[in-house]
């Protein structure tokens, strides 16, 4: 197969840009996995092709939010264009990350900046992930019975998984590991997928996760699960890496030849001693199988009480076997932050990504209470410098203060566009989209006061004549857009893609709709796959509460509850439909949530919108937070005398 040089790379990109055909000896090259003939595949609807994933995937860019590190919190309060520079910092900063992942795997793919720390830093050698796999709206309808709908959900949960693999594979090191934990139920799906996307011979082991042996007294028509799979795959099985790690043994009391390892034959040689007799001793440790087991996590001193939490001894394995010191290790779905806890205690680097508002606030709380120890035992452990991020998430009070350049960067990379400032017979443009004009409207800089309409568009068209091709792309926010309703605008043979911020549908540049990532509304659906692609602003919801004092009960009487979200389509929600959940810090120390309740919706619902605290444990600053289902959230800070009041 011909390999493709930065020369070949540079004419197939002038050919695209000419509308040239490229020529047929490049075939093989570009496209050898089309070519390549497999000899099985997973089929289902709407599966795409993998080079499609990597292209088409919206990324957003990241908005750092606080920063952790030796000398204190900081909470940020402008926009910092790179994740990190080395004026600013030095080093590496471990990385926690809200939003949709598969965003933000893009993100980590194609921003510079974060590929160049990356590479810095050694590239990511170990990826783990505990994806949700066990959603009740997956396998039965609401009377119980296997539905139509449901065996689509399969196939959407299939191809969820594959695109978040296809872009992991991307970012995984030459040498890297990935662990996909998955339970009864999908297993056997995934393990195809895995076949596809990291090829078969990379198949490492299937291991398997013995978790409990609790519930084996109630009777059922089955036998007890009490197992998940873990499937291992290298990224090149040539030279992956991977570590030797041991367990007790359970026939310890057997006496046994004292063994040394040899990496060379590997092999374990006999230990012999001066004279060259054998040197036996009682042996208390023996290699590690493929078959895993951990203590219950029922009375573990690192629960945390979140649902699907996985055991520190599941992931130091992991992470052990897999990556060294100071490699970085990545979490997709990092959930209650096991694998960010455990890397911190084993001396890696980790960048940890989640959707869910519970999650990013579960694990600041749990990295800033660490023990030394696996099973969070030990003496105290400050972790090393780490920062919070949103990506698609962003404080548009901060952004409309920006300068005009990095506004304009800002907002191009939100929509994917490449930045290249250019003019046309005096109208400016600051970039490209798939080889189209764009331009950021410029709405409040040099022109105070001035909005998008018609009569802006149709000066555009007649100024430009006939030198353009079909298509031109302004961006300009949603609220400076006056009298056009539609996203699209047909001037004689041209048409204006209207591209607002937030951005809601423009189904001729994407595939499918955009979607909101829904904040759970009963723990049942913490780990509900909901996929989103777009961005929108904080919008802090409508909050209206009546405190009171009943015996020992402080209580917190919910009015109100409103969401503002703007939409291209008409959301209906009544007052209260869009809680998701609140937060309660008793004692807030000003720095971080070290929450010790979470109350959801279905609960406070069937409690007459009553939130009932404990008013022996409020102190003098206690945090509320209250979120709704878009992610948005309003803080209050109360104390006992807000409740006397």
């Amino acid at each position: 197969m011909k390999k493709i040089t930065d020369k070949d790379i540079k004419y197939i990109c002038e050919c695209l840009k000419n509308w040239e055909k490229i020529p047929a000896q490049y075939k093989e090259a570009l496209f050898w996995k089309e070519i390549e003939k497999k000899e099985y595949e997973l089929k289902y609807s709407a599966k795409e092709r993998e080079e499609d994933i990597i292209a088409n995937t919206y990324a957003s860019p990241l908005q750092k939010i606080k920063t952790y590190n030796p000398d204190g919190v900081i909470d940020h309060k402008d926009f910092i264009r790179w994740p990190e520079t080395k004026e600013q910092f030095s080093g590496w900063y471990n990385k926690l990350i809200f939003w949709d992942n598969l965003q933000v795997l893009k993100e980590l793919l194609q921003n510079e900046k974060l590929q160049e720390q990356i590479k810095e830093n050694g590239w990511i050698k170990l990826i783990y992930i505990d994806p949700p796999f066990a959603t009740k709206s997956d396998f039965v309808s609401g009377k119980g019975e296997k539905a139509y709908s449901d065996k689509i959900s399969w196939a959407e949960f299939i191809e969820f998984i594959r695109k978040r693999l296809v872009l992991m594979k991307e970012l995984l090191s030459s040498d890297g590991s990935i662990y996909v934990h998955l339970d009864w139920k999908k297993s056997h799906y995934i393990k195809v997928l895995m076949d596809e996307i990291f090829w078969e011979h990379n198949f490492i082991n299937e291991i398997t996760w013995h978790y409990s042996n609790s519930g084996l007294k109630a009777r059922s028509k089955k036998f007890h699960q009490v197992t998940d799979t873990i499937y291992l795959y290298s990224k090149n099985r040539q030279k992956f890496i991977f570590n030797h790690i041991f367990k007790d043994r359970k026939d310890w009391q057997s006496k046994q030849a004292k063994r040394k390892f040899n990496s060379k034959t590997w092999k374990a040689d006999m230990v012999r001693d001066e004279n060259g007799k054998i040197v036996y001793q009682i042996s208390t440790t023996i290699l590690e199988n493929a078959l895993w087991e951990t203590g219950s996590m029922s009375n573990s001193p690192e629960r945390i009480s979140y649902p699907t939490q996985k055991p520190e001894t599941l992931l130091e394995k992991v992470i052990k076997a897999s990556s060294q010191e100071w490699d970085i290790v990545l979490d997709a779905f990092a959930g209650s932050g096991t694998t960010l806890a455990v890397a911190e205690k084993l001396g890696r680097k980790w960048i940890g990504i989640d959707g869910g508002k519970l999650s990013i606030y579960t694990i600041q709380n749990r990295l800033m209470n660490l023990k030394e120890e696996i099973w969070n035992k030990g003496k105290d452990l400050k972790p090393k410098p780490f920062a919070v991020y949103n990506a698609g998430l962003y404080d548009f009070q901060i952004l409309k203060n920006l300068d005009w350049n990095t506004y304009t960067w800002f907002t191009l990379s939100l929509f994917q566009c490449i930045q290249e400032e250019h003019k046309i017979d005096g109208i400016k443009f600051d970039g490209y989209l798939n080889l189209n004009h764009v331009q950021v409207f410029d709405y409040n800089h040099g022109r105070k006061g001035i909005v998008l309409d018609r009569g802006y568009i149709e000066n555009i068209d007649e100024k430009i004549g006939n030198k353009l091709w079909k298509r031109i792309f302004i961006i300009a926010p949603a609220t400076k857009i006056d009298g056009i309703f539609e996203d699209v605008v047909h001037l004689n043979w041209r048409e204006y893609f209207l591209l607002r911020v937030p951005y809601s549908i423009i189904k001729e540049l994407y595939t499918k709709e955009f979607e909101k990532i829904k904040q759970p509304t009963s723990e049942d659906d913490v780990n509900n796959t909901v996929e989103a692609v777009g961005f929108d602003f904080i919008r802090i919801p409508k909050v209206k509460v009546n405190y009171s004092l009943k015996w020992e009960k402080a209580c917190i009487q919910l009015e109100t509850f409103e969401s503002k979200v703007i939409s291209n389509k008409k959301l209906e929600y009544k007052n209260l439909e869009t809680l998701s959940n609140v937060i309660i810090d008793y004692d807030y120390n000003g720095e971080y949530i070290k929450f010790e309740e979470v109350i959801f919706a279905d609960k406070i619902k069937k409690n007459d919108y009553i939130i009932e605290l404990d008013s022996k444990q409020l102190k003098t600053d206690c945090m509320i937070i209250y979120i709704d289902i878009f992610w948005n959230e309003r803080k209050e800070i109360i104390s006992l005398e807000t409740f006397k009041n």
